[in-house]
């Protein structure tokens, strides 16, 4: 979108602009119907005003100038705002929106009205009693904890583990649509999409609309995810205390394997998880990913001088947050490479030679060959869609670079 050319004289039609007070005597201020939010100074909120209520960029100048005592640049900061996509018109002209800055939304026929009932203060004071619950009865039973053989329940361990990436998958989606739900019960608008954290394949929901709300309102929706996983995971212990059944004790056990795998990822904040955004919120940072990155750069002398620039021009509190949570993304990506290293590689070799063994002796002719192509496909599935998304990921990257080449 290129800029149009800004005097004093000229006008700005801004669009519906969300403006929410935040920490530190800052603004965050952003459009709902594109998801752009970004921190402002009240002075920057001043001009805003002024031009809402018809100011020209000059008389919106000589305001902030006033209440700020020094100079204001408006000529610039009304370029940022036309950058941000908050302009629709310059002086009666409409300002285009590129079409991936629009959100793509999912389905919207919850109400939020419907949404908000299952996250009244009573509901989540019985989420919280179930998560307790939970820890208690594994404190107590260790018995019900997770063992490497709860996961193989069925005669065979390549249809065991087809059965459980097909739960895993399942269970993620009913997670991120609590996340769904929850901004639902707020208001606010979400989208889905599939990504990956390290070698974990990961879905998502896009809650960048919450920064348009008050910051007690965003907690909510970011660990409404968990409240599902604690939900699932206390039905099924609840199915292992009152089921006389061996073989359902055993498939309960194996989906409680991967319920409180999902739970215990989330705690690994390195990678992004709710518990990170949860973490973001509680601070006020900005943007801690960023800074976080800086400061390991930083830390192994490859911080070059354009970074050490922006690094000193940081947020106070991403740069106050990042002194600990350096240490923190270390030791946890030195546990995920430990962790990938010991595990997962050995599993992903024995899982593909017990592929191999399933097929060895089998006809195509037997009905139990066709069975175990179609468990083989869904084991596989998890690995397939991580590699997919890889590839993905690594196109966008191309034709975002060759753009940018072109100017």
């Amino acid at each position: 979108m290129d800029s149009p050319a800004l005097t004093e004289r000229s006008r700005l039609r801004l669009r519906e602009l969300s403006v929410v007070a935040d920490s530190d005597g800052e603004f965050l201020v952003g459009d709902p119907q594109s998801g752009t939010y970004v921190a402002l100074p009240a002075i920057g909120v001043t001009v805003i005003e002024r031009l809402r209520a018809g100011a020209t960029l000059g008389e919106a100048r000589q305001v902030a100038s006033a209440e700020a005592g020094e100079d204001v640049d408006a000529i610039d900061f009304g370029h940022t705002l036309v950058g941000l996509g908050f302009v629709a018109e310059v002086d009666g002209t409409p300002i285009t929106v590129a079409p991936d800055a629009q959100p793509r939304r999912w389905i919207a026929g919850v109400p939020p009205e419907v949404a908000r009932k299952l996250f009244t203060p009573f509901a989540w004071a019985c989420y919280v009693a179930l998560l307790a619950g939970c820890a208690v009865l594994l404190a107590v039973r260790p018995d019900y904890l997770p063992q490497p053989d709860d996961l193989y329940f069925l005669s065979s361990p390549v249809n065991s583990l087809g059965v459980l990436a097909v739960w895993a998958m399942l269970s993620t989606a009913g997670h991120e649509a609590a996340h769904w739900l929850a901004a639902r019960a707020e208001g606010v608008p979400a989208r889905f999409s599939i990504g990956r954290r390290l070698y974990f394949l990961v879905f998502e929901t896009d809650l960048s609309h919450l920064w348009g709300l008050p910051r007690r309102r965003r907690f909510g929706p970011l660990l409404a995810g968990l409240a599902y996983d604690t939900v699932v995971l206390s039905a099924l212990l609840a199915v292992t205390l009152i089921s006389p059944n061996d073989a359902v004790d055993r498939v309960a056990a194996a989906l409680i394997a991967v319920e409180i795998s999902g739970i215990l990822f989330q705690c690994l904040v390195f990678l992004r998880t709710d518990l990170y955004m949860v973490l973001v919120m509680m601070f006020g940072c900005r943007d801690l990913r960023r800074v976080n990155s800086l400061e390991l750069r930083r830390m192994f002398g490859r911080l070059s001088q354009e970074q050490a620039v922006e690094l000193a021009a940081a947020h106070p509190t991403d740069l106050r947050v990042a002194r600990w949570f350096r240490w923190l993304s270390l030791t946890g990506l030195a546990a995920a490479t430990g962790y990938f290293a010991a595990f997962v590689v050995p599993a992903l070799w024995a899982l593909i030679g017990w592929i191999a063994a399933s097929f060895a002796d089998s006809d195509p002719t037997d009905g139990r060959f066709w069975q175990s192509v179609v468990f083989a496909v869904l084991a596989l599935l998890p690995l397939a869609l991580f590699v997919a998304v890889t590839i993905r990921d690594q196109l966008v990257r191309t034709r975002r670079g060759r753009r940018m080449a072109r100017g």
